[in-house]
């Protein structure tokens, strides 16, 4: 599933974060675990970006709507992550075909 999300990442002008060639290692190769096209990305054969606290919303907008066009990509914003200076909602919306905002709910309890 990893190295199947990097090559679909890949499609739409996406890397890996560079820290990614340290945690590789403790991974198996890729070739050893072959593709079977049963594990599919996106939503409904479209891109689907969830904002993460740290990233900068505008850029990867930006390059959504270069690589895969004007509304063929969805994406969730989450209430109270930080944005770049000025981002407004408003912005992003005609972008995509189906905004959402979801609100921040805060830490998941892992256990």
């Amino acid at each position: 599933m990893i190295y199947g999300s990097i090559e679909y990442a890949a499609r739409w002008g996406f890397r890996p974060h560079p820290d990614f060639r340290l945690a590789q290692q403790v991974l198996d190769p890729p070739e050893q675990h072959p593709r079977t096209g049963k594990v599919t990305f996106g939503m409904d054969g479209k891109p689907l970006y969830v904002s993460g606290p740290y990233d900068d919303a505008r850029a990867i907008v930006r390059q959504l709507e270069r690589t895969a066009g004007q509304g063929n990509f969805d994406f969730v914003l989450f209430a109270g992550s930080p944005r770049p200076t000025g981002l407004a909602l408003s912005e992003l919306w005609p972008h995509t075909s189906r905004p959402s905002l979801v609100p921040n709910l805060g830490p998941v309890p892992l256990g």
